[in-house]
């Protein structure tokens, strides 16, 4: 899996040579003559589409010299921008349909000259930044499923085209929760927040919290909430459900949200407080995704 990079509409030279270096499935520099909109660069256009769309997308990154080992990473002066009308324009328009199914995402930033840059006036640093797709597999412009080993494109047989087909269509979640002692109407809270970062749509979203049942030295209390025992009969804290109870989808790259209302009991500084709070999440068909915040990375002061 690649790593997360900055947006690559905020990449300029410095950040490129900064890139590391070495045969990755998700990074991959060419020369500014590799770009010379032949046949043969199309046709590698194409497999690198299918590839970085078939799993986990990558980044081209064209007008840097052959990489060598120990090197640090060497700008060749770029692609000429008068090759094509509106170059980033005429990339986006013709790199999604060099595969099938076309590609529905795609990211391509041109970096030009600037005082003091090894990249010409007249040139710039295309970037492309192809994600992971959720329409694949998807085909090269010579009927092969391509994949990245390495520094190296490679077909992929059927079974693997198979898998691609059937692996589930679910989102990835994030989900947060923030404990408020001081908001505006003086009445504490924790907010529950899940956020849909992929592409897939969610219907159904829950979270099931335990919270404990003291914060900040304080027996704490939430209304239409469920309270926890031990086997002994001692408080072990709250069961707090945030849903978005199907009135709204969690679309792609949206966000549900709920508030919890609390009230401060008593103090009590007696027994040993669990140091985090555990959540689970469900979405869809996801597999439930279950994890601790630390309560003091949990409130806010």
């Amino acid at each position: 899996m690649n790593p997360t990079l900055t947006d690559i509409s905020g990449w300029d030279e410095k950040y490129v040579c900064s890139l590391p270096r070495g045969e990755f499935d998700w990074l991959d520099f060419k020369d500014n003559r590799w770009f010379d909109l032949s046949k043969e660069c199309l046709d590698k256009l194409s497999k690198y589409a299918s590839a970085f769309g078939n799993f986990d997308g990558g980044y081209l990154v064209i007008g840097i010299k052959n990489p060598q080992p120990g090197q640090p990473l060497e700008i060749d002066g770029g692609v000429r921008l008068d090759i094509k009308p509106d170059l980033k324009g005429w990339v986006e328009d013709i790199l999604p349909n060099l595969v099938d199914p076309p590609l529905q995402r795609l990211n391509v930033h041109l970096i030009t000259h600037s005082a003091g840059s090894p990249i010409h006036p007249d040139c710039a640093l295309i970037v492309i930044h192809i994600p992971a797709s959720q329409a694949a597999p998807h085909q090269a412009s010579d009927h092969k499923y391509y994949t990245r080993v390495g520094s190296k494109l490679s077909p992929i047989g059927h079974q693997s085209v198979l898998d691609i087909l059937n692996r589930k269509k679910t989102p990835t979640v994030k989900t947060e929760v923030i404990i408020n002692f001081h908001s505006s109407d003086n009445k504490p809270y924790v907010l529950w927040k899940v956020t849909n970062q992929s592409d897939v749509f969610a219907r159904y979203v829950q979270s099931r919290i335990t919270i404990p049942s003291v914060l900040e030295g304080f027996q704490v209390s939430f209304d239409d909430s469920t309270q926890l025992f031990t086997a002994d009969g001692k408080p072990a804290g709250w069961l707090l459900v945030g849903s978005n109870h199907l009135r709204s989808p969690l679309f792609p790259r949206g966000t549900v949200a709920q508030r919890f209302k609390f009230r401060l009991v008593r103090a009590d500084l007696s027994d040993p407080v669990p140091p985090h709070i555990s959540f689970t999440t469900f979405a869809d068909h996801m597999p439930p995704v279950k994890g601790t915040i630390e309560i003091d990375k949990a409130i806010r002061k």
